[in-house]
């Protein structure tokens, strides 16, 4: 492939197809907290569940990047002050 001027060639994945398909698995399925040791998935236990299953090792930016090309986002909770009046801050 012909990168354009100025243009970064582009990196051939090392997760191939069927890689790909067992990490969104993987993802989509809820962490077995007796088999992972973890109760929510984060990149680091990614990271490191695919080097354990397919003995690839990539970084978490990278992981990240192969997660947000099937569309999954990064969620997180928003912190709330633990005396945080919720009458006041209308909330729930």
């Amino acid at each position: 492939m012909a990168c354009l001027m100025g243009q970064a060639p582009e990196n051939k994945s090392k997760l191939d197809d069927a890689q790909r398909k067992a990490l969104t698995a993987i993802v989509d399925s809820s962490p077995d907290v007796a088999v992972h040791g973890i109760v929510r998935w984060r990149l680091v236990d990614l990271v490191r569940w695919i080097d354990d299953e397919f003995k690839v090792s990539l970084d978490h930016t990278t992981v990240s990047r192969e997660l947000r090309k099937p569309g999954y986002v990064k969620l997180s909770a928003r912190p709330r002050h633990h005396a945080q009046d919720t009458a006041i801050a209308g909330g729930v």
